[in-house]
């Protein structure tokens, strides 16, 4: 409440903003790392993001952080020596739906960014991924009702 009163009377390079031990909002300033971050797979397919069997949707989130206007998020396979974080996300929301090889233990952090500033990694979070989901092969039993129903009805 206090922020939107003061957004409404002082310019976002007032040096007053400092007096309230608050940043400048014309100012960028560097976010604090994001928080809470936690991996669960996902059902959701969007456009975005690899549809290979061999692959599980997983959706990463965090919580939001302070002066962020975008998150990074980074993934590497576990136990693999020299493996570095690789961009797989970079998002306006502190969330992102993002395709694990199946079976595969990974790492994720994330980046608060604002600006040129970006923060320093989260704690990383161990995910392992599920095995892919088999293609489904069967026949409806619905379909196969409405066969025999016409071999009946056949002289």
């Amino acid at each position: 409440m206090l922020i939107g009163i003061l957004a409404e009377l002082l310019n976002p390079d007032d040096t007053r903003w400092l007096d309230f031990g608050l940043e400048m909002p014309g100012k960028l300033s560097t976010p604090a790392p994001p928080a809470g971050l936690s991996v669960a797979t996902s059902l959701r397919t969007d456009a975005t993001v690899a549809t290979d069997p061999n692959t599980v949707n997983v959706l990463v989130t965090c919580d939001a952080s302070p002066f962020a206007t975008r998150y990074r998020f980074r993934m590497r396979i576990a136990g693999l020596l020299g493996s570095n974080y690789e961009l797989v996300a970079s998002t306006t929301e502190p969330m992102a739906q993002v395709a694990v090889p199946a079976n595969a233990t990974v790492e994720f952090i994330v980046q608060a960014v604002n600006g040129n500033r970006q923060s320093v990694a989260s704690e990383a979070v161990v995910f392992t991924a599920p095995a892919a989901a088999a293609p489904s092969t069967a026949k409806s039993p619905m379909r196969r009702r409405a066969s025999r129903s016409r071999l009946r009805q056949l002289p």
